[in-house]
């Protein structure tokens, strides 16, 4: 059943596919207020995460189909963020698949818990985690000098990046192998009884 929680999973969904890339690798391009366009977007696409859970939990909308959804659309905004700002030379690729692995890694977790049947819950170290990593992509989106050459500079030292660009990203980056280490540590029972 469609209701406004939905609504608004669907939105982060399909505009995280079609619309942020391109906002992202064209809109961002053109100066100061194509930034600024490119970084107001991403941060109505990150308040819908708030929004829908904040409706569904309110006006009890929650679904089946919502709780499946909602942290694919999750998975979906951050993979589209950080492909279009690696395609543009705004963030660096290494960071980008150790982001993107540890998603994947957790995803594996949970669809191992879900075949003992039982549920990983979402550790608050994963959801400050989420909020680092939103931070500093908003980072990478607005500002306008942190190019680098993907293709031959991958260390931290090569990144032009701002001071608080730069705190935000170590901070998600521990955060995210953190939260790993712990889902990895509530599943370990699972993982030892594979054959």
């Amino acid at each position: 059943m469609f209701n406004a929680s939905l609504g608004l999973t669907y939105f982060r969904f399909f505009a995280s596919i079609f619309v942020l890339p391109y906002i992202i690798c064209f809109v961002s391009q053109f100066g100061f207020f194509g930034n600024i366009f490119a970084l107001i977007f991403f941060i109505i696409l990150c308040l819908t995460d708030f929004f829908d859970g904040y409706l569904a939990r309110a006006y009890h909308l929650q679904t089946v189909l919502g709780a499946l959804l909602d942290p694919i659309a999750d998975k979906v905004l951050l993979l589209s963020a950080l492909v279009s700002l690696v395609s543009v030379g705004k963030a660096n690729v290494f960071i980008a698949i150790l982001f993107l692995s540890r998603e994947f890694f957790v995803m594996g977790l949970r669809l191992l818990a879900s075949s003992n049947n039982q549920r990983i819950a979402v550790s608050s170290i994963a959801r400050y985690k989420t909020a680092f990593q939103m931070i500093y992509i908003g980072f990478a989106i607005f500002n306008p000098n942190n190019k680098i050459d993907i293709f031959t500079n991958s260390s931290f030292l090569a990144l032009s990046l701002s001071s608080l660009e730069f705190i935000f990203l170590i901070v998600a980056l521990i955060l995210s192998l953190w939260s790993a280490l712990l889902y990895f540590y509530q599943s370990l029972d699972y993982i030892l009884e594979l054959k």
